[in-house]
């Protein structure tokens, strides 16, 4: 999904948001400390199985235009506030990014998994705890990091902003979930 093909402006475009904004914060080099990490640790080897598979190409595809447009929207929403306070900005961008892969990704497997489980008449519903500390845990990870921010403690920043963004997008999907439940099942 990149040179030649009909998204590349779009691309570039995020990748020039990554290597002149992103990555001349300190949150941003900290975050693609760890994103690197995992992501080249698996990234090259799915690459070629698709290059030796190009079925897949077309599928792949489909399910990368969430992300795609997830990044477009938070590189948006974030620009304006990056010329004020590049670091604001980076968190803002990955705020918003790890809000909406939440919606695009998690939430219809959690919105799958309470349609089987009305369909089997089971009652999955979180309790309330639980619930409260999977929309705390995103505030309580981004003040860490910016605690550790604050105090230049790299590996202690690389873990909060990954926790953070991994926390953001489970409270996006959980919240909403729970919201769209409450509306359907009343």
């Amino acid at each position: 999904m990149t040179y030649g093909s009909e998204v590349s402006r779009e691309v570039s475009f995020l990748r020039d948001f990554r290597d002149h904004i992103v990555l001349n914060s300190y949150a941003g080099q900290r975050f693609y400390a760890a994103f690197n990490a995992f992501y080249y640790s698996w990234s090259p080897g799915v690459a070629q199985y698709i290059l030796e598979h190009p079925w897949l190409k077309a599928p792949v595809r489909v399910l990368l235009y969430p992300l795609l447009g997830s990044l477009l929207v938070a590189s948006y929403v974030a620009l304006p506030v990056v010329h004020l306070n590049p670091e604001a900005g980076v968190y803002l961008a990955g705020t918003v990014a790890s809000a909406l892969i939440g919606l695009f990704y998690l939430l219809p497997i959690l919105l799958l998994i309470a349609y089987i489980a009305i369909r089997r008449e089971r009652n999955i519903s979180i309790r309330r705890e639980v619930f409260t500390a999977v929309l705390a845990l995103p505030l309580v990870t981004l003040a860490a990091a910016l605690v550790f921010q604050a105090l230049s403690i790299d590996f202690a920043v690389t873990i909060a902003t990954s926790s953070y963004v991994l926390s953001t997008i489970a409270a996006s999907a959980v919240a909403s979930a729970r919201m769209l439940s409450k509306l359907i099942l009343k």
